[in-house]
């Protein structure tokens, strides 16, 4: 009987472990992890910016769509939403957007 409480327990707490928090937006997008910055620097040819957050001095963020960087400009404030919260440990810090945004966007 004890073995059995005990193993349901485990399970129990094994499932909880394994819980995964994503919100979806109204796009339907997954995210897990929203930053908000200032864009320091345009790369065309990695596709992405450098930015500045209150956390971050520069990291730079990969971004979903290559068309995307016609509508930012270096200075722009921005919100990034970024894929499954991972940011890679490397110098600059780098991180693949699904989202980004002006800041005072309302959509």
């Amino acid at each position: 009987m004890k073995r059995t409480v005990y193993l349901l327990l485990f399970v129990l707490l094994l499932l909880a472990g394994c819980n995964n928090t994503k919100e979806v937006t109204k796009d339907g997008i997954e995210e897990e992890f929203t930053m908000e910055g200032k864009i320091l620097e345009i790369s065309k040819e990695g596709n992405g910016i450098f930015m500045e957050t209150d956390s971050i001095s520069r990291i730079f963020i990969h971004l979903p769509n290559k068309n995307d960087l016609t509508k930012y400009e270096v200075g722009d404030e921005v919100i990034v939403s970024i894929e499954d919260g991972a940011i890679q440990e490397s110098d600059p810090p780098q991180a693949r957007a699904l989202n980004i945004k002006h800041k005072n966007d309302k959509s």
